[in-house]
This record gives structure tokens, sequence and C-alpha cells, in this order.
């Protein structure tokens, strides 16, 4: 019986640095594309919950969850992008997401918006 060779070859990759800059660029240009949607589904959201839009009628807290979850959906949309552009590894990239939409909800409970 033959003896079979084996050959092992080693590929190395290169790991690019994060790219900080372009990421905080990418996420400060999509704030400012998807800043007036998220005031006005904010708007949306504070009318739902008190029912005065021109006149107040009976307020709908289904409608007013409907529109905070899209506010937030929409002002988390500038992160997740930054933190994609940036390259940076995807547990941490939650971690920061995740905290990012935490202080938008936090600001509009303190600001008695949501």
């Amino acid at each position: 019986m033959p003896a079979s060779t084996y050959s092992l070859v080693m590929t190395t990759t290169t790991v690019s640095p994060p790219r900080v800059g372009w990421g905080v660029v990418t996420a400060a240009i999509l704030l400012a594309v998807v800043a007036v949607p998220a005031l006005g589904a904010l708007y949306l959201a504070w009318s739902g919950f008190t029912g005065c839009v021109l006149e107040c009628a009976q307020p709908d807290v289904g409608v007013g969850l409907l529109w905070t979850a899209v506010t937030v959906g929409l002002l988390a949309v500038p992160g997740v992008a930054g933190v994609l552009v940036c390259r940076v590894r995807p547990r941490f990239a939650c971690a920061v997401v995740g905290a990012m939409t935490a202080i938008v909800v936090a600001f509009g409970f303190a600001a008695g918006l949501m």
C-alpha cells in the first residue's frame, strides 16, 4: 500500500481594523435622513397615546405602541448601519445597538413622549 501524503496548507487572512470614522459618518448621514420620518412617527405615537391631534378624542394605546415601535426602529437604523460599516465583532455590534436603542427609549420615557 502506498503511503499517502498530506500537505498542510496554511492560509492567513488579514483582518482589517475597524473603520470607526466611516461608521460615524454613515450613522450621522442616516440620522439626518431618518430624523424627519422619526419625528413624524414620534408625533403619531404621542397622538395615539393621548388621543389629541387637532382636537382630543379617545386615546388608542395600540396605535401608540405601534408608532413607538416604528420610531425606535427608525432610530436604530443609523446605529446598525454605522456599526456594520465599522466592521466590529457581532457581539459587540449587538451590544452597541441594544444600548443605543435603550438610551433612545429611556429618553423618550423621561421626556414623557413614549
